[in-house]
């Protein structure tokens, strides 16, 4: 660990607290109702998160209650398998805790300053050389006491916990905007897509073969526009299926000796619009093949 501030003191997790344990070792049956009893999968950074919570008898949770003396403002921490998840117990707390986590009860330190320095990456360091096992490791409690602590007034403390939730603010303002742009990102793809099949991306040519002619040419049905009627296509643009376009390939053409092109990947029933013609699927994959054989993704 680096130099200390001015003031600062190391000293061991168990100078700074009034007492250490950890949840029961020999857990009941499960029940269909009554309390929580959670295990280390159950902490998280902050919080504790219950999916799917194992429920013991209401009578077995207050006992366990006692013997822990679970309370607000006591540290959670995880020690059994993922090691270094803590938390601050809440108001009113209504669960008991398995074997993985530890229970500590602060003293001279203030349990949010505490919490996050067991989240620390130096506290981490100590985990990993202390914890125990193979398959599942865990950190016994004789092990865990010994943890080095860098101990500020309590004042100091405070602040630095005030500090530290600031910038964790930042930090979830910062994600939620990004969240919005992600959003925003796909409704403009969104709208890309919806303005190609259309025909409001591209300018079309009204020179080009319609569509409807080019796929009866090759055999292929269609419904085209019927005279006089009003369409939601674009004018030469015709109504097909994926099943009848045997010969079409999402990753550009695979030409053969008829100069048709190649599609088997998508089923029949799956419905499309056609625009493209020959001179202008030569057009648009000419161009896609100077770039990526793949047509781009969001």
């Amino acid at each position: 660990m680096t130099e200390l501030p001015a003031g600062w003191a190391m000293t061991t997790l168990a100078q700074v607290l009034k007492s250490v344990t950890d949840g029961t070792h020999a857990p009941p049956a499960r029940h269909e109702a009554g309390l929580p009893l959670l295990s280390a999968k159950d902490i998280r950074n902050g919080g504790i998160r219950v999916a799917d919570p194992r429920l013991a008898s209401e009578d077995y949770v207050s006992s366990e209650m006692r013997r822990t003396s679970l309370a607000e403002g006591d540290v959670l921490l995880t020690i059994v398998g993922t090691i270094g998840r803590s938390t601050v117990v809440g108001p009113s707390p209504r669960f008991a805790l398995q074997r993985s986590v530890a229970i500590l009860k602060p003293g001279s330190i203030l349990p949010h300053f505490l919490s996050f320095y067991l989240q620390s990456s130096h506290a981490d360091a100590y985990y990993q050389v202390h914890a125990r096992g193979t398959a599942q490791r865990g950190l016994y409690l004789r092990e865990l006491q010994g943890l080095p602590v860098p101990l500020a007034s309590l004042a100091e403390q405070a602040r630095v916990v005030a500090a530290i939730e600031e910038q964790f603010s930042r930090l979830d303002a910062g994600v939620a905007a990004l969240e919005r742009v992600r959003q925003n990102l796909k409704r403009m793809w969104a709208a890309v897509l919806q303005a190609a099949v259309t025909g409001q991306l591209a300018p079309q040519d009204p020179n080009d073969e319609p569509a409807f002619e080019w796929l009866g040419f090759h055999g292929k049905r269609c419904s085209p526009p019927e005279p006089g009627k009003a369409s939601d296509l674009p004018i030469g643009w015709a109504r097909t299926t994926i099943g009848d376009l045997k010969t079409w390939s999402l990753y550009g053409p695979r030409y053969m000796g008829h100069g048709s092109l190649v599609m088997t990947t998508l089923p029949p029933g799956f419905r499309c619009f056609v625009q493209q013609t020959s001179r202008q699927a030569e057009r648009f994959w000419s161009t896609k093949r100077q770039s990526s054989p793949l047509i781009p993704q969001p």
